[in-house]
């Protein structure tokens, strides 16, 4: 059973809660890549249960990955109605560049 926690940050901390989140997708990922590659396909009942594994993982990887964008649409609207009252405050900088996401990953926009 899956429940929902909330808890109470400071803004400027949202962007790093996030970006802790959305690193712990991509590992996930990455796991679930290599297991999805190791599936035999030579053995239908295997191959059938771990298809079947992988897809209930694509289920807990998406709700992750939403998760993320929507703290992120509240940190935006918090950030805009911030900056609406007080214009003067600039955004919270990422320490890091981050690389674009590849083109193909964007395609069902």
């Amino acid at each position: 059973m899956k429940v929902v926690l909330q808890r109470t940050v400071d803004l400027n901390e949202v962007p790093f809660k996030i970006e802790e989140a959305y690193k712990e997708c991509l590992d996930q990922l990455e796991i679930f890549s290599h297991a999805a590659q190791s599936i035999d396909v030579f053995t239908p009942d295997v191959f059938i249960s771990r298809i079947n594994s992988l897809r209930a993982k694509m289920v807990d990887i998406d709700s992750k990955f939403e998760e993320c964008g929507t703290l992120m649409s509240g940190y935006k609207q918090a950030i805009e109605q911030m900056n609406t009252e007080t214009p003067d405050n600039p955004l919270p900088q990422a320490p890091v560049d981050v690389p674009p996401i590849p083109e193909e990953f964007l395609e069902n926009e």
